[in-house]
């Protein structure tokens, strides 16, 4: 079954820390089906909120029109791996994922850990669209 996105809804191809995509005819790519749908849960998981550090200061939000927006994911980069960082991050992942649009939300996303010999833990996380697809997203949590 394909993924269809409304006519109107028009996402540039854009990944995370990357560059946009060109486009065989040159122009910017668009991105679409689950491409699409990755991007927004990627950008919600690592974005920002406005947060305050143990020392008073202040952080301002990566969106600041939306100092709320975002699961602040890279905070966590570094932490050791714990029972505890992992129940944060299935917190956030949750946060991030059942909220999107094209998400079946009555099929929670399944979240796994996996860690390399050097010591870096990275969170696999299965994501159920509406249309029956499915989506892996694959991010490292601490650098080792």
């Amino acid at each position: 079954m394909a993924f269809t996105t409304d006519q109107n809804d028009k996402t540039l191809y854009l990944e995370w820390a990357g560059d946009f995509v060109v486009a065989p005819n040159g122009g910017i790519m668009l991105a679409q089906g689950w491409d699409q749908v990755r991007q927004r849960i990627i950008r919600r998981l690592l974005t920002n909120p406005e947060f305050q550090l143990a020392d008073g200061t202040q952080v301002p939000a990566g969106y600041i029109f939306n100092p709320d927006y975002g699961e602040g994911f890279r905070r966590l980069v570094g932490e050791p791996a714990s029972e505890d960082l992992q129940n944060r991050v299935i917190a956030r992942v949750n946060s991030a994922v059942l909220i999107d649009q094209s998400v079946d939300a009555s099929n929670p996303p399944l979240i796994s850990f996996f860690q390399t010999p050097r010591g870096e833990l990275y969170v696999s996380i299965i994501v159920s669209l509406k249309t029956q697809q499915q989506g892996t997203i694959v991010l490292s949590v601490n650098p080792g």
